[in-house]
């Protein structure tokens, strides 16, 4: 084994044998050449089944970089531009009511929403029911609504008339706010492609890449649903009651808690296809799609292209306008704990500040599942966990340390912020 390899398994071991995390699939690849690849911990702790490579995760956000690139495609088509209004594709957006104030008043918007705001989080959408707090301070406006939305809400059809029809928290443009913005833009492929989501998804992109597991929870085969690793959550109110002594080890307590079975998306999240959150995938169905960005979009068969290598390297250039910055209550989102002061914001994606594309970007999802591509050295990585949120460990940052401890590379080209 390489000194990598060793490194990375005893990380592992360090975090799945002290109960904080129910598991940890990891992949890595350097110019397409596997250098890691490792399953540890339990399926199913309580009836003690291993983890093993077949198993599937709920990628929670990671689905929102899928969707992304599907709309990037036909960006390269010439169907859409950054700076088109989203009213021309989904007429109820020019009709926004408008902006609500910080005293319930409601102010017009000073420009439409466009394209590029979705893509950068900027829209000035309410942000998901799960977060309680704009990023001004104030509270979420509408935390029930953006849940009933989800969960009554039959397509992406009617779910972006309704969210058309709500007063925005934001002037466009201006504040980066974590919300539906990419379930927005997968309404916008459906309607320039003439497909539903799924549909598009599985001919132009996971079918190529041979991504037979990836899907929609909707439709999961049974033969998927029985790889599902379970899900499992942080003992969030001893985290928040005593950080410090939550993350010693000599905590006693639980650490985490079983989840459900089976999480009922029809019924908690509605039936429309949640483009933003909706998915499920394996850790080396991940790593082929995350190695195609490294081969600048080319499928690993040399004749299907998913996207253009400029294509790739404008979604990887901080669009983030210079008075919008990506800060620090934005990285925990992406599971990271530091200050997120210097970091951007790419189209769906966190990058370096101030980037003009081609370097490192990454996300993840809020059941501890990650990735991050750097193509300046052709590196590819995942790490699939299922734990929920994903805020409570340092499980990217400590992985992204071991990488470089054990790189070639100058320390200023390595794959880390």
């Amino acid at each position: 084994m390489s000194d990598l390899e060793v490194a990375i398994d005893a990380w592992a071991r360090r975090w799945v044998g002290s109960n904080r995390v129910p598991c940890l699939s990891i992949a890595l690849s350097v110019g397409g050449k596997l250098l890691y690849r490792g399953d540890h911990g339990w399926a199913n702790i309580e009836s003690k089944a291993a983890l093993t490579g077949e198993d599937t995760f709920y990628v929670a956000s990671c689905a929102k970089f899928l969707t992304s690139v599907a709309a990037m495609q036909l960006y390269e088509k010439g169907h859409w531009s950054l700076d088109d209004s989203v009213a021309k594709f989904i007429p109820e957006f020019a009709d926004v009511p408008g902006v609500s104030g910080a005293n319930g008043e409601v102010v017009p918007l000073e420009r439409p929403i466009l394209m590029r705001d979705l893509l950068t989080h900027t829209a000035g959408l309410c942000p998901y029911g799960f977060i309680p707090v704009l990023r001004d301070g104030r509270p979420n406006p509408l935390p029930r609504e953006m849940a009933k939305l989800q969960a009554e809400t039959e397509s992406l059809e009617g779910l972006s008339r309704h969210l058309a029809r709500l007063p925005l928290v934001h002037q466009p443009g201006t504040v980066w706010e974590y919300g539906l913005g990419i379930d927005i833009v997968g309404r916008v492929v459906e309607v320039l492609s003439g497909m539903t989501l799924d549909k598009y998804l599985e001919v132009n992109i996971l079918g190529p890449l041979g991504m037979n597991s990836t899907c929609f929870v909707q439709h999961m085969t049974p033969e998927i649903e029985t790889r599902l690793a379970h899900r499992y959550a942080a003992n969030v109110p001893a985290w928040t009651a005593d950080p410090p002594a939550f993350h010693s080890d000599e905590f006693v307590g639980l650490r985490m808690v079983r989840l459900p079975d089976h999480l009922d998306y029809v019924k908690t999240h509605g039936k429309a296809l949640n483009a933003g959150g909706g998915i499920v995938s394996s850790v080396a169905e991940w790593l082929k799609f995350m190695e195609c960005l490294c081969r600048g979009g080319l499928c690993v068969d040399g004749h299907h292209r998913i996207l253009e290598p400029s294509t790739i390297e404008l979604m990887s250039k901080d669009h983030l306008p210079k008075a919008c910055r990506f800060g620090p209550k934005m990285m925990m989102i992406n599971g990271r704990m530091e200050d997120g002061l210097n970091k951007g914001f790419g189209l769906s994606v966190a990058v370096e500040k101030g980037s003009l594309g081609g370097g490192l970007f990454e996300w993840g999802g809020i059941t501890s599942t990650m990735w991050w591509v750097d193509l300046r050295q052709k590196v590819a990585a995942v790490c699939f966990s299922h734990l929920m949120p994903s805020i409570v460990y340092p499980l990217r940052s400590e992985l992204q340390d071991i990488l470089a401890a054990h790189s070639d590379t100058p320390p200023a080209h390595r794959s880390k912020f």
